[in-house]
């Protein structure tokens, strides 16, 4: 109800698909007259200036969140507040730890997960191997589990023994209202005046999102026809893919942009918008694209592409790692006319910022 306190709890802001879903989801609380603290533990990231002037942002100025536990319990005892919000395992591992040490007033807990451990948890190292097994010991004492897609909760109760029943999925919430506007926005970079196709790529530079896979594909296409490659974001594996660019025949074709506050206007202007990733939970950026009227070509990895697409009915779906397919699939959708964007609303109706704000909603009753 209004005026009921509640806290987010994330590591950053920095420029990743849950951060922004979390944020996203925080402002709404907050323009409904909820009393919104959003903690992290170190408040850093581009994401910051995204949220609602309304809502208290704390900072727990712990460098690794391993040390924040002890200072989101402090937090828990001062501010008492009704509810916590928590994104991403090790983050909900210390939100419930640090409920559990309340001695009253245990705020209600809403864990979410917005990835699937079964994809990552072989190359856990060190410390990091605990993960799965605290997992399984502690998000049982959570009022309520999130997924963000039927696969991501199909995997978690596999992978730490918690009764499928337990989870509930809810959709990112999606502002296509705000994606609307800022599509429109003067696309400054000269590729967008010319007549040639763009292949577009965006993500984090890391390992999960196979840029190189991407960036190997569109390099087959480019042998056959003019066209152009834009990834927009930054990450680790920049220089890696800087290499493969720069090694390539065609370096002056491919275009590493960077992290853009406003991918949208690429988007709009895109002939293709192609995932290449190894595994996702629900890849919000695939649903983005195809509002603002992209083809969208994906791998089919575990777990969010084939469930947003819907069997490839909104989108071409390519098996994970194949770079040949991948191109073909690019080549035919750059010889196809641009979808009729009356035929997607079914599809975007269940990502509305609305229902996934009544569904979080319900859970605090």
């Amino acid at each position: 109800m209004k005026g009921t306190k509640l806290a987010f709890f994330m590591r950053w802001a920095q420029g990743g698909g849950a951060e922004r879903v979390m944020i996203a989801l925080a402002n709404q609380f907050a323009a409904a007259g909820y009393r919104v603290d959003f903690v992290f533990v170190n408040a850093q990231g581009k994401f910051i200036q995204d949220i609602d002037p309304r809502i208290q942002i704390v900072d727990l100025k712990a460098q690794r969140a391993v040390f924040a536990g002890w200072h989101f319990y402090r937090y828990l005892r001062q501010e008492q507040p009704h509810a916590v919000i928590s994104a991403l395992n090790y983050i909900n591992i210390f939100a419930i730890l640090a409920a559990l040490l309340m001695p009253s007033h245990k705020p209600k807990l809403i864990i979410t997960e917005h990835g699937t451990l079964g994809a990552t948890s072989s190359n856990l190292k060190g410390r990091a191997r605990l993960v799965p097994k605290l997992m399984q010991w502690l998000y049982p004492f959570a009022q309520h589990v999130v997924a963000v897609s039927n696969g991501v909760a199909d995997d978690l109760a596999q992978q730490i023994a918690l009764p499928r029943k337990k989870i509930v999925t809810i959709y990112n919430p999606i502002n296509f209202a705000g994606i609307e506007l800022l599509k429109a926005q003067p696309l400054q970079h000269p590729w967008a005046e010319q007549d040639i196709p763009v292949v577009l790529g965006a993500g984090r530079l890391v390992d999960v999102k196979n840029f190189p896979l991407l960036i190997q594909a569109f390099l087959q296409v480019r042998k056959t026809r003019p066209c152009r490659l834009v990834i927009l974001g930054e990450g680790e594996k920049r220089s890696e893919l800087e290499e493969l660019t720069q090694a390539s025949a065609y370096a002056e074709d491919i275009c590493l942009m960077g992290f853009s506050e406003n991918p949208y206007p690429w988007m709009a202007r895109a002939d293709a918008f192609v995932l290449s990733s190894d595994s996702e939970g629900l890849p919000t950026v695939l649903i983005e694209a195809i509002a603002c009227g992209a083809p969208v070509i994906s791998t089919d990895c575990p777990h969010g592409p084939r469930e947003i697409l819907q069997d490839g009915a909104y989108g071409m779906l390519v098996p994970v790692n194949d770079a040949q397919q991948m191109a073909q699939a690019i080549a035919h959708t750059l010889q196809q006319p641009a979808q009729n964007q009356n035929s997607v609303q079914p599809l975007l109706e269940k990502f509305q910022q609305r229902r996934a704000f009544q569904a979080y909603q319900q859970l605090l009753d």
